[in-house]
């Protein structure tokens, strides 16, 4: 990666796109070369700035000064620029406190398209993405359609996850009321602060919403 790297301050931007195409397709073996490619953020106009976000992204692999550069690319950028940042920040798992709270913040974008692609992202950060259940969790109610891969997403953020899952508990829609029944049964260890909240939809309006409390109390 040193040889692919030393094209990077290249003054032939075709070289210097090149070589960072090159990196992107190592992917993490490329990590020592991530802050360099951070670099060309602030060094090249604004119309390649996704690019280098992108190949970021295949590195997979960042470092805090990266991350930096990443966020303070998104905040001066347009939505192209935005959406690779925060593809970026989903395959390098939220690239820690800092990218994560970036994600979790775009939850509550203006653009429909913008908060779609955070709930993607952080999707991607797997258990990584658990200091931001609060923040997914709140969500949920401007998400639309529930899909299933809801509930096991949420089961696995943990327990962060239990206290905005019990308040879900009594959203006035059933859909997210049954949400909050299966992910909270999903939880390991078992969430068993939750069991007084899961109990009361046993007498739920919604017969979906008392299967679902049931299976969450056996599960727990």
């Amino acid at each position: 990666t040193q040889a692919l790297a030393a094209p990077l301050v290249d003054d032939d931007e075709y070289v210097v796109g090149a070589a960072a195409k090159a990196l992107g397709r190592i992917g993490k073996g490329a990590a020592a070369a991530a802050p360099a490619v951070a670099r060309l953020l602030g060094e090249f106009p604004s119309s390649m700035r996704p690019f280098f976000a992108t190949v970021l992204g295949e590195i997979g692999v960042l470092d805090q000064d990266s991350v930096r550069a990443l966020l303070n690319a998104a905040k001066g950028g347009g939505d192209r620029l935005r959406l690779a940042v925060i593809e970026a920040m989903g395959r390098a798992r939220g690239g820690g406190p800092e990218g994560l709270a970036f994600l979790a913040g775009l939850l509550r974008d203006r653009s429909e398209q913008i908060r779609r692609a955070a709930v993607s992202a952080l999707r991607a950060c797997g258990s990584d993405a658990a200091p931001t259940a609060a923040a997914i969790v709140d969500y949920l109610p401007w998400a639309g359609s529930i899909d299933p891969w809801w509930v096991e997403f949420l089961g696995g953020l943990g327990r962060d996850a239990v206290a905005p899952l019990v308040t879900l508990l009594d959203s006035s829609e059933a859909p997210l009321r049954r949400l909050a029944c299966l992910a909270l049964g999903r939880i390991d260890p078992p969430a068993a602060q939750a069991i007084p909240g899961v109990r009361k939809r046993l007498g739920d309006t919604a017969a979906y919403v008392q299967g679902a409390a049931a299976w969450c109390l056996a599960s727990v």
